[in-house]
């Protein structure tokens, strides 16, 4: 089926593959633009006029692999992300769409999209060097590096399903990270001062101030609040009630989330609990077809709260910190990193902010 009709005098037409594929076809050749699922038809005629413009100038690669279909540097990417998306459910929301980290998988790949319409096997060490050396002025070096990485990774994927030769991937390994002396360091998330969060509380919606008061009492991530159903919280003897998250970051390594709440954050969950236990706790009641809020929802929230407040500007992911540095203080480094879910205290240390005034004032305390 045809994505635009073809204008006489406008070269070739912008046509839609029955396998979802956008391409159009030059001198008897399907040149392929990406995944109608994945990039918008403005995207694609923005592909196509880069296609026609490297074509006129004898920059497109004159070979092509004798297979069914001809694997673009797009059409990889697509392919990768799909896949990718697809291992794990929590990379998905409940429409079946990227969500989460899925979605920073795609943001890496995006800085290929200048090289779409590039054959895959056309694709040099020269290219993914250009691409780092971009982001030296406008990422950090922690994010440039990741996303070097993860250009990397696409095409060991690839090549792994024979894809494309392995010395295509093979010539990529040698491109080194973005350096200390060559990058900006990222910038460190902090624990947000609770005032702050006060004083956007009112600017929320009931059922996000709700959300927030549990991520500051619980620790948990936003995304375990957002997806927690009734039916998955467990009611102890002891009073203590514990949500088992289903799809969490380290589900796919086999490992268990619990989330805890104590009689504080009991009080503010108890109000939002449904009758059917296979519910969402917190859902929207005016979206048709959308059953659940995600984490982006809540991000908007927050950021129309802090700006009615007049406060400086906030995020959600701080208030994990905020957890943290409390747990720490109360029951130790262990403690905190068991109620964080992490499996190694060296990431929960990353979390901790000691309160560098009350330690001047314990040392203050002890001089003679």
């Amino acid at each position: 089926m045809a994505a635009s009709k073809r204008s006489r005098g406008l070269g070739p037409a912008l046509l839609t593959h029955a396998n979802g594929q956008y391409f159009i076809r030059i001198r008897g050749r399907n040149r392929y633009l990406g995944s109608a699922k994945l990039i918008s038809l403005d995207e694609a005629k923005r592909r196509r006029f880069e296609v026609l413009s490297r074509d006129a100038n004898g920059e497109l690669g004159k070979t092509c692999p004798k297979s069914k279909e001809v694997l673009t540097v797009a059409r990889l990417v697509d392919l990768y992300v799909e896949t990718f998306c697809a291992r794990r459910s929590y990379y998905r929301d409940d429409y079946g769409n990227p969500a989460g980290h899925a979605m920073d998988v795609a943001a890496g790949l995006a800085l290929l999209k200048r090289f779409g319409e590039f054959l895959a096997t056309d694709f040099r060490r020269s290219h993914l060097v250009s691409i780092r050396d971009e982001m030296i002025s406008e990422y950090s070096r922690s994010t440039a590096n990741r996303r070097v990485a993860r250009v990397k990774e696409a095409f060991r994927w690839a090549a792994e399903r024979d894809l494309i030769p392995e010395s295509v991937w093979t010539a990529l390994l040698p491109v080194k990270g973005v350096t200390q002396s060559e990058g900006r360091p990222p910038k460190k998330v902090k624990a947000v001062p609770e005032h702050i969060v006060r004083a956007s509380l009112p600017h929320l919606p009931d059922h996000f101030a709700a959300v927030v008061r549990l991520l500051l009492l619980s620790g948990a991530r936003a995304g375990e609040i957002l997806g927690m159903r009734k039916g998955e919280i467990t009611y102890r003897d002891d009073g203590l009630w514990v949500l088992h998250v289903q799809d969490h970051k380290t589900a796919w390594r086999g490992n268990d989330r619990r989330v805890y709440f104590d009689k504080e954050a009991q009080a503010v969950l108890r109000p939002w609990l449904p009758l059917d236990p296979s519910a969402y706790v917190f859902r929207p009641t005016r979206r048709k077809g959308k059953n659940s809020f995600n984490s982006n929802d809540l991000a908007a929230a927050v950021w129309r709260a802090w700006r009615k407040a007049g406060v400086p500007r906030w995020h959600v992911h701080q208030l994990r910190h905020n957890a943290a540095t409390r747990f720490e203080q109360l029951y130790g480094i262990q403690v905190a990193r068991v109620l964080l879910g992490h499996t190694s205290a060296t990431m929960t240390h990353r979390y901790v902010h000691p309160d560098e005034r009350a330690a001047i004032e314990k040392l203050r305390l002890v001089q003679p």
